[in-house]
């Protein structure tokens, strides 16, 4: 019996290119569309920076709230949310595996999330500078930048 197979996915949030600080979060969300006549096919999702699957555990890159959305149905758009972990550039996309047709789709809007600020173990004061937020005495602190 002939089945459809996966003809596109499209990452729909965020839609363009974004900023955000450490610990900030954001929504990536997908959908995908078949193709042909017939079953549908079993089709599982992921959310992808720079080419790997976004962990759900970590404390560098990339962060999402839930794994890989396994036997997801066409039309309907799956999210997860995602957490900033540290400062740096990741291009962010959606994959999804056509399992049945041994098809692998990745979508074409690839947006740059810029995460920006200071880890949490640092803060600027308010002459301006940053400074060091761990054990320090009082009046004293160090400085790390000019």
């Amino acid at each position: 019996m002939a089945t459809k197979s996966l003809n596109v996915v499209t990452l729909s949030a965020p839609s363009g290119n974004i900023s955000k600080a450490i610990n900030e979060t954001f929504i990536m969300s997908q959908s995908y569309t078949l193709t042909g006549s017939g079953g549908a096919p079993t089709v599982n999702l992921t959310w992808q920076s720079d080419g790997v699957d976004i962990p759900t555990a970590g404390t560098t890159g990339l962060v999402a709230d839930s794994g890989a959305q396994s036997k997801a149905t066409a039309g309907t758009t799956y999210s997860r949310t995602i957490t900033c972990k540290s400062v740096g550039a990741y291009v962010i996309r959606a994959k999804a595996v056509d399992t049945t047709n041994t098809i692998t789709k990745y979508s074409s809007n690839t947006p740059m999330v810029t995460i920006t600020g200071l880890p949490q173990l640092y803060y600027q004061d308010v002459s301006g500078d940053i400074a060091f937020k761990g054990n320090v005495t009082r009046g004293f602190f160090i400085k790390v930048g000019c």
